[in-house]
C-alpha cells in the first residue's frame, strides 16, 4: 500500500498507524509544518481525511507542504477541537480532580479572581488530571471522533492529529484501539511510544498557548498515565464501550 512510505517521512514526528487492526487509519503530530515531499505522497496515495483535535488559536502558518494537503481535492479537513470548552476544562479540574484544600481555594478564587483562579488550575495541571478533563468534558466530540476514525477503509485513510500527537491523538487513538480489541497493555506501549519519537527530552519551553498555558510543563507519555486513564474510564463509565455509547 503506498501510504507506508509515509511511515518514513522526516517532517511528521509521530506519524504511524494508530493499530495494525485499523491499517488505513493513522496518528500524527501537527500536520501544518509538512514537507511538500510527504504531502505529495500524502496527497496522491488515497483520499484523505484529516482530522484535527486541535482548537483554532493552535493553529500554525503552514509550510508550502501543509497548503498543498490542505487545498487538494483528495483532502478532507474534519475540525473537532477537544479543548475548545475551556472554562468547562478548568472547572473540571478544580471541583472533580483537585485535593480538598486546593479545592476550596480554588473555588475562592473562582468566585473572586479570575486570573488567580486560572493561575491555580495551570500550575495544578498533570497529564492525568488534563486527560480526565478532556474525556469528561468533550466526550460528544471524543466519541464523534472515534466514530470516523472506525470509517476508516481502503480509499478513506484518516489522519488523527494534533499538536504533539500524543494527548488528544493519544487519547482517541487508545479509545479507538480498545474498540477494536486491541490488548490493554499494546494500547499503553503505543502512546508510551510517543515520548521516544517526539524526542521530548530536548525539548525546551513550551509554546504558551491562549490562557498562558505553557504545553512544555506537560510533556513525555508515561505509561502509567495511559493505564490510570482507562482504569478511570472503567469506573467512571463502567468500560470503553459504554463511555463511547452514552445512553
Amino acid at each position: 500500500w503506498p501510504c507506508l512510505l509515509l511511515l518514513l517521512a522526516p517532517s511528521l514526528p509521530n506519524f504511524r498507524l494508530v493499530s495494525d487492526r485499523t491499517p488505513y487509519l493513522y496518528r500524527s503530530s501537527s500536520l501544518d509544518n509538512v514537507s511538500i515531499e510527504d504531502a505529495t505522497q500524502l496527497v496522491d496515495a488515497s483520499p484523505t481525511i484529516c482530522l484535527e483535535l486541535r482548537n483554532e488559536d493552535e493553529f500554525g502558518r503552514l509550510t508550502e507542504g501543509g497548503l498543498l494537503l490542505a487545498s487538494s481535492k483528495n483532502t478532507t479537513i474534519v475540525h473537532l477541537p477537544l479543548m475548545e470548552d475551556v472554562d468547562s476544562l478548568f472547572n473540571h479540574v478544580a471541583f472533580k480532580e483537585l485535593p480538598m484544600p486546593k479545592r476550596a481555594e480554588a473555588l475562592f478564587y473562582f468566585l473572586t479572581d479570575a486570573k488567580k483562579y486560572d493561575s491555580i488550575i495551570i500550575s495544578s495541571l498533570t497529564l492525568l488530571t488534563l486527560y480526565k478533563a478532556i474525556l469528561a468534558t468533550a466526550r460528544p466530540k471524543v466519541c464523534e471522533a472515534v466514530r470516523l476514525c472506525l470509517t476508516a477503509k481502503e480509499g478513506r485513510m484518516i489522519i488523527v492529529n494534533c499538536a504533539k500527537g500524543k494527548d488528544r491523538t493519544g487519547l482517541v487513538s487508545a479509545l479507538v484501539s480498545l474498540k477494536v480489541g486491541v490488548p490493554r497493555k499494546e494500547v499503553v506501549e503505543a502512546y508510551a511510544s510517543s515520548e521516544d519519537l517526539l524526542k521530548e527530552g530536548d525539548y525546551v519551553g513550551g509554546q504558551e498557548r491562549k490562557g498562558g498555558m505553557d504545553w512544555g510543563r506537560l510533556r513525555g507519555s508515561p505509561p502509567e498515565v495511559m493505564e490510570e486513564v482507562i482504569s478511570w474510564v472503567d469506573s467512571t463509565y463502567g468500560s470503553v464501550e459504554k463511555y463511547l455509547n452514552p445512553t
